[in-house]
């Protein structure tokens, strides 16, 4: 912590307690579900279907294709699936922020009535990459094509996000490398994993 080791046998026990009530078994089939979900939009109500899932669950949940072009879903753990989850996220959806640089929920998933997960916009894996930080400055070099105006360019448009977040009065709450997907090619940005805002 800070640099340094902790030793203090009474923190130590306070981490060892706080990692204990964040534990839980992770089911994948309580993500695969079957059949058709509801879809509430801030002006209809839809069903879709999942499809594959789009890479290996995280902490909050997986994203899966949906038959939905342009859509995909994600699903939330059981224990992830709260009423304050839930109340924030359709408040999101009935405001929607219409910009393509953030990838903002689009609507409420439930199946058989109770709340899920959501669905937002596909993001084009075969324009938009991550920075991949776990393997040192020579991936980051590579990904900038060694040009330190490629770098500001990510940036400017980096700031460019927040302040339109700042405009619209959203915090994000969880701002790390695996949110921003960058375009190769112009360095645009978009923001994702916005349920955490």
């Amino acid at each position: 912590y800070g640099g340094r080791k902790i030793e203090d046998p009474k923190i130590l026990d306070e981490i060892a307690k706080i990692e204990k009530e964040n534990e839980f078994d992770m089911d994948p089939s309580d993500l695969k579900l079957s059949g058709e979900l509801e879809c509430i939009f801030p002006n209809n109500t839809t069903y879709i279907y999942l499809g594959d899932s789009l890479g290996s669950p995280g902490g909050e949940g997986a994203v899966f294709k949906t038959n939905i072009d342009g859509m995909v879903a994600k699903i939330y753990w059981p224990r992830m699936r709260t009423t304050l989850r839930k109340e924030k996220l359709t408040f999101m959806v009935n405001n929607q922020i219409d910009d393509k640089s953030i990838c903002w929920p689009k609507g409420i998933l439930t199946y058989h009535d109770e709340f899920v997960g959501i669905v937002m916009p596909l993001i084009d894996h075969s324009l938009y990459d991550k920075i991949d930080t776990d393997y040192g400055h020579k991936d980051v070099a590579e990904f900038f094509k060694d040009d330190r105006r490629n770098a500001l360019k990510l940036l400017i448009n980096v700031m460019k996000i927040f302040e339109k977040l700042k405009s619209n009065n959203i915090i994000m709450g969880d701002i790390n490398f695996n949110n921003f997907m960058v375009n190769k090619n112009n360095y645009d940005v978009i923001l994702i994993d916005l349920d955490g805002a």
